[in-house]
């Protein structure tokens, strides 16, 4: 394209028209310069962006393969299962990296043949090239380290194997016993427990991931997948749900059941309540099937129906005498 703008020629014939450009030929070719350098910082911006998010992956990999310890006497069982694990992630990723590592490279020198002006916190591609060929030199020795170690390494990942399957099942029994399914449970009380089982769930079901693919890199037989876990995630989500569609309802009962008597005005009050009543019908039907909101919707429903006892004992005809002898009787 520059070609044809650098062209001597400055006239072009069209039969009988003649049509002399050399006036704004100088003006032409200073817009494509302009638009040449907008499109070469924009794409060196992009560039720059993905050459430093490159290079803080690469060499936060090689930082945590620095700090991985394979020794089967000394190491914890759960630093070996993260190794291997992590072992195997970045054995998986380096095809991937190589790749990036070249496009990165190919593009700035495609920068540098337009002659771009580079920043002064340019990090070279080059870098990122130098920290992967670290990265192969430690994996490959962590590597060899733990080719070495097969057999001890094999039998501490399958006792460490049963006793996650164990803390899964003592896990999934305490759920069973106590998870927040009756309505006369707090909503705070019960998301607090249900925030509770979510994060040991969670992290039972990231160890379990973690001991598939350690023992999957150190060629044991992986098995079956247990799901339970799964299964009481989703259950534990669902009730979250619950629990927090009622909450905001049963906040408001808490404030109007908290209102001063001397200020109570019972056409408000029973306002309140019939506006609660239609905002959990509004419910979709997956929340009204718990007891959370059955027993709260039934609370509210024995309020509404002993509305009008209380507007009674809100007229003026009751004086001071009258409410003591009511109290006595309470």
């Amino acid at each position: 394209a520059r070609a044809a703008l650098d062209s001597t020629a400055t006239v072009a014939e069209f039969g009988p028209i003649t049509v002399r450009y050399h006036k704004v030929q100088s003006q032409v070719n200073l817009k494509y310069d302009s638009w040449q350098k907008e499109l070469g910082t924009y794409f060196a911006a992009l560039l720059a962006e993905r050459i430093h998010e490159n290079f803080e992956k690469v060499s936060s990999a090689k930082t945590r393969l620095e700090g991985i310890s394979l020794e089967g006497s000394s190491a914890a069982t759960s630093e070996i299962v993260l190794g291997v694990t992590f072992l195997q992630e970045v054995t998986q990723q380096l095809p991937s990296w190589h790749r990036k590592t070249k496009e990165l490279a190919d593009s700035e020198k495609l920068l540098k043949r337009q002659r771009h002006t580079f920043r002064g916190d340019w990090v070279e591609a080059s870098l990122v090239g130098g920290q992967l060929a670290q990265v192969e030199q430690l994996l490959a020795k962590r590597n060899r380290t733990m080719q070495e170690q097969v057999p001890l390494l094999q039998s501490r990942i399958v006792a460490e194997d049963k006793a996650n399957a164990q803390r899964v099942k003592d896990l999934v029994s305490d759920w069973e016993q106590n998870k927040p399914l009756m309505g006369n449970i707090k909503p705070d009380q019960a998301i607090g427990t249900l925030t509770k089982f979510e994060f040991n769930m969670k992290k039972a079901q990231l160890d379990q991931e973690n001991l598939i693919k350690a023992k999957d890199a150190l060629g044991l037989d992986v098995g079956p997948t247990d799901t339970e876990i799964s299964g009481c995630l989703v259950e534990a989500s669902d009730l979250t749900e619950v629990w927090e569609a009622v909450s905001k309802p049963h906040s408001a009962l808490v404030g109007l059941k908290d209102t001063p008597w001397a200020t109570a005005v019972m056409r408000k009050v029973r306002k309140t309540l019939d506006d609660l009543l239609i905002d959990l019908r509004s419910l979709p039907n997956r929340i009204r099937q718990y007891d959370a909101y059955s027993a709260l919707y039934d609370k509210i429903k024995s309020f509404v129906s002993g509305h009008a006892t209380l507007s009674d004992c809100k007229t003026d005809a009751l004086k001071e005498r009258h409410w003591k002898t009511i109290l006595q009787k309470l």
